[in-house]
């Protein structure tokens, strides 16, 4: 009988997989959560926003707290305010401003149409990053910034009309919620050049305890002061919340950098485009949710455009 050894390629894109399928199952875990709240929306994202990160915060540090005694990583050097800032202001604006557009759109769309929506972002990443750091923008790059944004039009529904053929569906997508999605990517896209710039050389476990840190302060002050932070609700709603917080983030964030670790940023980048296939697949098999074919198609289209974007080419092999 043959037996299967795990290489650390192997441990890798499974810890990259794990990571995808935990953020993928987020959409899900919210959209439960609203169901067990009878508040209005807003009151309902800041109160779930507020407890998923306020738990994390708490799993983070002591993550840190053991990292950093079991290995020498120079603590001290990252206690200044030349760190710690940038690193407050990533998760004080950017982190909350993108996990409030993306929960915003959760609560008004369906949980498929929000994760496909927000994928988008690896494009306009490059797009960005052409823009501000002046990266090639190669035939490779064109090709997966044309499939990405054939993609985003078929998820919204609306590429049919614009050929014209087929009537619209953006009405029952609700442009609203379509527009809080959109506006989570671009968001998310920012968050990710300046953390580029912010996070280097930062261990990622000390990094992301700051700011999901100053993300839940930012919640709780937030919450409170605008009388949205709420906690009359029942126990599934702190289950769907903690679950969000321990799988969703904890789980995610630290399988990702150790898979990342082991496999590279290409490699990591194409297993974590699984991401929005499971928020999919459990959005119609838990939530009974349905999606047209056009905008499986604009899915298939938006993963696509990722893989092109990151496979690896024969020079960086």
């Amino acid at each position: 009988m043959s037996r299967i050894v795990l290489t650390n390629g192997n441990k890798g894109i499974a810890l990259v997989l794990l990571s995808a399928a935990s953020f993928g199952v987020m959409p899900i875990f919210a959209k439960l959560a609203y169901q067990g709240m009878d508040f209005p929306q807003a009151a309902e994202v800041k109160t779930v926003l507020a407890i998923r990160f306020a738990v994390a915060a708490v799993c983070m540090w002591v993550l840190w707290a053991w990292q950093s005694r079991t290995k020498n990583t120079g603590s001290r050097k990252l206690l200044n305010l030349k760190v710690i800032l940038p690193l407050v202001a990533l998760g004080g604006l950017g982190y909350v401003g993108q996990s409030f557009s993306y929960f915003t759109a959760i609560g008004i769309i369906s949980a498929s149409a929000t994760g496909l929506l927000l994928y988008t972002y690896p494009i306009l990443v490059t797009v960005m990053a052409r823009i501000f750091f002046g990266e090639a923008f190669t035939p490779r790059k064109m090709a997966a910034l044309v499939l990405a944004t054939l993609g985003a039009l078929m998820v919204l529904g609306v590429l049919g009309p614009l050929l014209g053929f087929g009537e619209s569906s953006l009405g029952a997508l609700d442009p609203l919620g379509a527009a809080w999605g959109i506006a989570a990517a671009v968001i998310y896209s920012i968050y990710i050049i300046a953390g580029t710039r912010y996070t280097a050389g930062i261990p990622p476990i000390f990094a992301s305890a700051v700011i999901i840190t100053a993300a839940a302060v930012v919640y709780t002050v937030w919450g409170s002061i605008s009388g949205e932070l709420r906690l009359d609700f029942g126990l599934d709603v702190w289950l769907w919340a903690t679950t969000i917080a321990l799988i969703c983030t904890v789980v995610a964030i630290v399988t990702f950098f150790a898979g990342l670790k082991l496999v590279g940023p290409s490699r990591a980048a194409i297993a974590s485009t699984v991401e929005p296939a499971v928020t999919v697949f459990l959005a119609a098999l838990i939530l009974q949710e349905r999606i047209s074919a056009e905008q499986i198609g604009g899915g298939l289209f938006v993963l696509a455009s990722v893989v092109t974007l990151q496979w690896p080419s024969k020079e960086s092999k």
